[in-house]
C-alpha cells in the first residue's frame, strides 16, 4: 500500500474540483452529515466552498457501533434520522478506501434523498462516492493533513 500525505494547498485544489462537480449538477443539500471523525473537516469546508449558510450540520460515528453493543450508536442514529427526515442529505468523508463507512451510512439512510462526497475515492471503494475530488488506484491511499500517519497505520 502506498501512502501519500497531501498538503493543505493540495486539499484546496481537490475541494475546487469537488465543488465544481457538485455545482455543475446544481446540488443543493438541506443538510450535511459528516462521518466522524475524518469527515468533519471536509464537511465544514464544503459548507464554505459551496456557500452553504442555512443548512443543518450533523455527524455520524459509524465506528461506535462496535462499542457498548451498539447501544449509543443506535441512539445517535435514531436522533440523526429524526433531524434529516425528508431532506436532501449530503454525506461527507475525507477518503473512501473500502467504502465501508459510506455503505453503512447509506444503509441507515435508505429511503432518504442522499448523495455522497469525498475528497478522495479509491477505485475499489464500494460504493464509489457520487462526488469526489480525485479517484486513486486501489493500492494507494492519501493521508489528509488533519490525520496522523500513526492513526492510519492503526486502522
Amino acid at each position: 500500500m502506498q501512502f501519500q500525505k497531501i498538503s493543505w494547498s493540495e486539499v484546496e485544489e481537490l475541494y475546487l474540483t469537488l465543488v465544481r462537480k457538485i455545482k455543475e449538477d446544481n446540488v443543493q443539500p438541506d443538510c450535511i452529515v459528516a462521518i466522524e471523525r475524518s469527515g468533519v473537516i471536509p464537511a465544514r469546508l464544503l459548507c464554505e466552498y459551496l456557500h452553504i449558510i442555512f443548512c443543518s450540520f450533523h455527524t455520524i460515528d459509524v465506528k461506535s457501533q462496535r462499542y457498548d453493543n451498539g447501544k449509543k450508536y443506535r441512539m445517535s442514529l435514531n436522533e440523526l434520522l429524526e433531524n434529516v427526515q425528508g431532506k436532501k442529505i449530503l454525506v461527507v468523508d475525507d477518503v473512501s478506501k473500502t467504502g465501508r463507512a459510506l455503505r453503512e451510512c447509506l444503509q441507515f439512510l435508505e429511503g432518504q434523498d442522499v448523495i455522497t462526497a469525498c475528497l478522495v475515492a479509491r477505485e475499489d471503494s464500494n460504493p464509489i462516492p457520487d462526488y469526489y475530488g480525485i479517484l486513486i488506484p486501489k493500492d494507494h491511499t492519501i493521508v489528509c493533513p488533519w490525520r496522523r500517519m500513526k492513526s492510519i497505520n492503526d486502522e
